[in-house]
């Protein structure tokens, strides 16, 4: 991780104005292939060895004054990192209700699948949070009928971690989804 990276994941944002400000980071020699990577300049996508940028660290911290910081910084808030993960999952895995709304506004995608097939939303089914990064994603698209690639919905996420308060939401969800499929059936096929 780059100093920014650890900045931003722990929350201290006058070290992140401070680093973001300076127009200059020293030289970055790259761990993997020993070659130089940055001199002067600083590129605020630079990924770390795992492909995470700085936003996805904010993310994952849950640090929204510092992810408004990168994203005004110019921030690539749809960069995936090696596993397909955006900062979008991050925050929703971490139940980080405010920076799901700051990346949601600044327009990430909700419905995003990452390598393993699993969106935002099965994130937040999994967490132990409070459910309100889950109904947020809810309300603004998230589709709680997507499967991963092993076949499991948000509503597996939730029963597999035993997160009852995220699957009563997502079961009421999934029947209201039911019901406005159900009403829009010809009549004549039920029997």
């Amino acid at each position: 991780m780059f100093p920014l990276h650890l900045a931003v994941l722990f929350g201290f944002s006058d070290c992140c104005r401070k680093l973001l400000s300076s127009g200059q980071l020293y030289s970055i020699v790259s761990s993997l292939s020993n070659e130089h990577v940055l001199s002067a300049g600083f590129d605020i996508n630079t990924p770390d060895n795992l492909g995470r940028t700085c936003l996805h660290a904010a993310a994952s911290g849950g640090n929204v004054e510092c992810l408004n910081l990168l994203l005004s910084s110019g921030a690539d808030l749809r960069r995936r990192d090696k596993f397909g993960r955006t900062p979008l999952h991050y925050a929703a895995a971490n139940g980080s209700y405010q920076c799901t709304v700051t990346l949601v506004t600044a327009g990430a995608s909700i419905n995003e699948a990452d390598c393993k097939g699993c969106t935002p939303l099965h994130y937040a089914a999994a967490s132990d949070t409070y459910r309100s990064c889950l109904e947020f994603l809810l309300d603004n698209g998230a589709d709680p009928s997507l499967r991963d690639k092993q076949g499991y919905t948000a509503v597996h996420y939730a029963a597999a971690y035993g997160n009852r308060q995220n699957l009563e939401l997502l079961l009421e969800m999934s029947f209201n989804c039911l019901e406005d499929v159900e009403s829009t059936i010809p009549g004549g096929l039920y029997v």
